[in-house]
């Protein structure tokens, strides 16, 4: 007797040009990307990129363990390095990710739900670096 294992979340295991993605969003949000390489709108798209918190300044340890993101991708219209997330389930785990990423993150982050082949950006989250307060009110740059 043989057993098939169900992804905990009900995600499906998607290959797509040799690459294994865990779930069929996941696999859905590379195609997108593909597409807007292809466009010229992204270059150097990276899968499953580790992300190293900022080094605390007085023991030069990292401040968290290290993170991965679905994909980075350096977009030529806002000239920096951008990151993105497909998010299925969210766990208590996600909520402390965000948290850090808002106060630590490089770089922007966006985030897409939805299903496969229906993918929705629903958020974009810029670190407080790459914010100036003015009046009391935090603002995001324009680098």
């Amino acid at each position: 007797m043989s057993f098939i294992r169900q992804a905990k979340y009900g995600a499906k295991r998607t290959t797509i040009d040799g690459k294994a993605f865990p779930s069929q969003l996941e696999a859905s949000l590379y195609l997108l990307l593909k597409q807007y390489v292809a466009l010229g709108a992204l270059r150097d798209l990276r899968l499953q990129v580790r992300v190293d918190p900022p080094k605390c300044p007085t023991c030069q340890r990292h401040t968290a363990s290290p993170v991965k993101v679905d994909f980075s991708a350096y977009d030529t219209e806002i000239h920096e390095t951008v990151y993105y997330e497909a998010k299925g389930v969210e766990l208590r785990r996600w909520k402390e990710f965000v948290k850090w990423w808002r106060e630590d993150g490089p770089g922007l982050l966006r985030v897409y739900k939805g299903r496969p082949g229906r993918l929705i950006c629903v958020e974009e989250i810029t670190p407080k670096k790459y914010h100036v307060t003015i009046k009391g009110e935090s603002w995001p740059l324009k680098q």
